[in-house]
């Protein structure tokens, strides 16, 4: 299994606490590789932010997913499936911290009319 997969990995183990510093070496690797607004950061910083909400750190898990949108907004558009699932991740944590009204209305953003 690739790097890429080890923070992953140890989320499906039930190791969400361990996969936290393995996610974030592998944000910061990427992040040294392309940039700190590619869009090759999404898939890192979905999988940090999706560590945080398993542990219900919902306000590190926020910022973290809050960049991925943005980075997918201004990368592909806000009809694009990127910024479409990013913004998906953000109801998720909405609704798992119990914010009713946020959740609704990023559910209204992740599905734009096409």
């Amino acid at each position: 299994m690739g790097k890429a997969d080890k923070a992953t990995e140890l989320m499906l183990s039930g190791r969400t606490a361990d996969a936290i510093p393995v996610a974030k070496a592998q944000l910061a690797q990427a992040e040294a590789a392309v940039g700190p607004s590619h869009p090759d950061l999404l898939p890192h910083l979905h999988t940090l932010g999706t560590a945080y909400m398993l542990r219900k750190a919902f306000d590190d898990a926020e910022p973290v997913l809050k960049r991925a949108l943005d980075i997918a907004e201004r990368s592909f558009g806000r009809t694009d499936q990127h910024t479409i699932d990013a913004a998906n991740d953000l109801v998720a944590l909405y609704a798992m911290d119990e914010r009713w009204a946020e959740a609704n209305e990023m559910m209204k953003r992740a599905n734009p009319p096409r």
